[in-house]
């Protein structure tokens, strides 16, 4: 016999297609974790609320640390460009130093 499964009809499966795979992606996401008992909407909102706040108070050390970044990168950059120069300093003495011998 058959299992429910087996047995969608073709018009309702393309009209729930989308729905269907979604499902089947979740059901294997569960069983990869070896969960037995799916988790209770409640149970999901509850996690989802705390990881929410936890992503909130990260998120200004974020903007911190990117902020730092982009003065040290600026900071690089400057001190990149200055030494540039003094190279380009140097070869130029170094060249009129040979020039002159």
């Amino acid at each position: 016999m058959p299992t429910a499964r087996q047995v969608i009809p073709k018009k309702f499966k393309a009209e729930h297609e989308a729905d269907i795979l979604l499902h089947q992606a979740a059901k294997k996401q569960f069983d990869t974790l070896g969960l037995k008992k799916l988790p209770t909407v409640k149970a999901l909102n509850t996690e989802y609320a705390t990881l929410l706040a936890e992503k909130k108070a990260a998120y200004a050390d974020y903007r911190q640390a990117r902020e730092e970044m982009r003065e040290l990168l600026t900071a690089k950059a400057n001190i990149d460009r200055i030494l540039g120069k003094e190279d380009r300093e140097r070869r130029a003495q170094r060249d009129r130093q040979e020039g002159q011998r």
